[in-house]
Formats: C-alpha cells, structure tokens, sequence
C-alpha cells in the first residue's frame, strides 16, 4: 500500500509539473513505462494478470512521447484488463503490450495495443465505453469516468483511442493511436 501511494505521487507531482507548462514530451522506453504504470496498479489487480511484452515494444527504441499522461492511461487499461479477467470468472488471465510505428497523414504515430483475455465486450458497447458515466461493470461505486478519461487526454494529445473485441467471453483489444513528435535535431534542421 506504502508502494502504490509513493508512486500516485510521484505520478501528481508528475502532473502537477507538466500541467504548469503544457505537456511534456519525452524520450520513453515502453517496457519501462508499462513496468512502471504496473507500479501504481492496485496488488489484486497485478496479481490477477501475467503481462506479456511483445517484442514490437523493446524492437522500438525509446519513442518520444507524453510519458506521465501515457503511464496513467496504462494503468488504467491494466486495471480494467484485471477487471475483466475476474469479470469472466477466472482467477488468472494475460494483457499482452505490442507497438508499432505508422505514418498517418505524414505524420508518425505509435499505435500502443493492449490485448486481454478477460470477458470482452459486446459489440454495442464498443464504442459506449469511453462515454462519461457508461460502465459495463455492474458493481456499486463505479463511475464509468476511467475509459473517458483515457479517451479525452489521448484526443488532447492529438491521438485517439478504441477498442476491439470478437464479442462475450472473448476478450478484448484496446488501441492506442498516438502521435510521435519529431526529435529535437529534426526539428531544429527545420527551423
């Protein structure tokens, strides 16, 4: 509990500082920022997934991005994974990270995918989830502002977010699409 409370605040204070000044753009190593959004996951949470880092991760590099916004949005999809896993009644499941680099529109954009084995989620609900106040989750207290928080910081980066699942007891793909700012020196050269 002394862990999880340490890193919500280095992760306030992370906030708190790029919040003064815009957000702020670093280089990232995404194994690294996954490991370190599993840090501020609840311990039943953590307990109930195997995550798998894909290889497309470490075959990267470190990426530049908005690294404290990025590691919230992964917690809370590892949570939701968890969530889902117990929701399909079992004790153990797997959320598995792969990445890859694409060019949209000249631009270069990293698309973040986050894969569980949980229930999955009804095709009409795809969509509904990153609604403010819609949940799928039955349990009293949830507020459904989780998936549309995501969804509003990740716009607000320029990105986008959805999500993919083959229906009931299948599990699901979250989709992060993220832009990918050129480094300093290609920017310089362009001055």
């Amino acid at each position: 509990m002394a862990r999880q409370a340490g890193a919500v605040q280095n992760a306030l204070t992370d906030q708190l500082r790029t919040s003064r000044g815009g957000t702020v753009v670093e280089c990232v190593d995404l194994p690294v920022l996954i490991n370190q959004s599993l840090e501020i996951v609840p311990d039943a949470c953590r307990d109930r997934l195997h995550i798998e880092l894909d290889q497309s991760l470490r075959s990267l590099g470190p990426v530049r991005l908005a690294r404290t916004v990025l590691r919230l949005v992964l917690q809370n999809l590892i949570i939701n994974a968890a969530e889902a896993v117990r929701a399909a009644g079992r004790d153990r499941g797997t959320a598995r990270f792969t990445a890859t680099l694409t060019c949209e529109g000249g631009e270069d954009r990293l698309l973040l995918s986050c894969v569980d084995s949980g229930v999955g989620i009804a095709a009409e609900s795809l969509e509904r989830i990153f609604e403010r106040g819609y949940s799928t989750k039955l349990e009293h207290g949830n507020l459904g502002i989780g998936l549309h928080w995501c969804a509003t910081v990740i716009g607000a980066l320029g990105g986008r977010i959805w999500a993919e699942s083959d229906g009931i007891d299948k599990g699901a793909t979250l989709n992060l699409l993220i832009p990918v700012p050129a480094t300093l020196l290609q920017s310089s050269e362009a001055a």
